[in-house]
């Protein structure tokens, strides 16, 4: 097992789908990214109030922003929902 990698912000996503790939190799195929129109819809958001979008976010959003397949959102929901 490699372990998590170090590096760049820009490399964050492909060593988090590098990393769980180890444990789950068909893990990525059912993440679904954010579509541009969501991404937009969002910075307009953002910048009503004069502020972007952290710049990993932004990259976890075009990798999986619809669908992380569990990564973040079944934590979310379960602790929404208690």
């Amino acid at each position: 097992m490699k372990g998590f990698q170090e590096g760049t912000l820009d490399t964050m996503i492909l060593r988090l789908c590098d990393t769980i790939s180890e444990f789950d190799k068909e893990w990525i195929t059912k993440c679904i990214p954010a579509t541009e129109e969501q991404i937009q819809r969002l910075e307009d958001i953002f910048k009503k109030y004069h502020r972007t979008i952290p710049t990993a976010y932004l990259y976890y959003l075009k990798a999986m922003g619809q669908n992380d397949n569990g990564l973040l959102e079944d934590e979310w929901v379960t602790k929404q929902l208690q």
